[in-house]
């Protein structure tokens, strides 16, 4: 009897430590289920506003610039709240209108405005680009950007 009695208890202790094993498997695998949706709802999220810039993009591309490119960069600089931040802007020399101007201390956010900026401008192109990370503050890093008027 007392044998018969150990043996259950061990089965018993077995199919406890069995389950609660496999609740802590099935419980990690639900938390990570659910980053993942948290993931997948970021990237849907992302890609509808991808979509929306890009129609409001292609719906004001037909836009010209009439004057100068400096003045253009002075204008949008003005308009995103960016003049204070501007640290060289000055023409390259050349046939054609070029602008180099090195903006600092911006947010990725701000850089994105501003090429969205000039992607409006169906005669404006950006020839270089450069976006350089600031290590004394991670949030921020300079950006160099040559536009030219076509």
């Amino acid at each position: 009897m007392t044998y018969r009695m150990t043996v259950a208890a061990l089965y018993i202790l077995i199919f406890l430590l069995t389950s609660l094993f496999a609740r802590g498997i099935l419980k990690g695998n639900i938390q990570r289920r659910d980053e993942l949706k948290k993931t997948y709802y970021k990237v849907l999220r992302l890609g509808k506003e991808y979509e929306y810039l890009k129609r409001v993009a292609r719906r004001n591309r037909g836009r010209v610039i009439k004057g100068g490119v400096l003045t253009f960069i002075e204008d949008i600089s003005k308009k995103q709240g960016l003049s204070d931040r501007i640290d060289s802007i000055k023409p390259v020399p050349g046939k054609r209108d070029v602008v180099e101007v090195i903006y600092s201390k911006v947010t990725l956010r701000e850089v994105v405005d501003v090429f969205s900026e000039i992607r409006a401008y169906g005669n404006l192109r950006i020839n270089t680009f450069s976006i350089k990370k600031r290590f004394d503050s991670p949030e921020y890093a300079e950006l160099r950007l040559q536009i030219e008027k076509i």
